[in-house]
């Protein structure tokens, strides 16, 4: 069984996740338009977050770790391996995963930070 813990704090409101989805939604809280989530990846592994924009927003995603592994973060089809990423989006549905960037042991803490403004 994988053991993830996920924190979400500053107006950062998760969505009821079903058993079949892979990632877990995120969702400002009203008036909201950043937040933190802190949490820890298995090493092999990597935890995926999706957040729905409109068209013309500004997304910024970037990643912190938290232990002596480096994390990175990739949004499919905008940008991958990175720390942090900033596109101007298209409306829909992006997927944000974390992970660390080399294989390692036990788990790996990080702090993402996601903002979305304009639109």
């Amino acid at each position: 069984m994988v053991r993830s813990a996920v924190a979400l704090a500053l107006g950062l409101v998760p969505a009821v996740a079903s058993a079949q989805a892979p990632c877990q939604e995120i969702r400002f809280a009203p008036g909201a338009s950043e937040g933190v989530v802190t949490g820890e990846v298995p090493a092999d592994s990597s935890l995926c977050f999706t957040i729905e924009v409109g068209e013309g927003q500004h997304a910024e995603v970037s990643v912190e770790d938290l232990g002596p592994d480096v994390m990175i973060v990739t949004v499919p089809g905008v940008s991958e391996v990175q720390e942090s990423i900033d596109w101007t989006t298209r409306a829909g549905i992006y997927e944000i995963r974390v992970m660390p960037l080399f294989r390692s042991r036990g788990y790996n803490a990080f702090r993402l930070r996601v903002a979305v403004s304009g639109g």
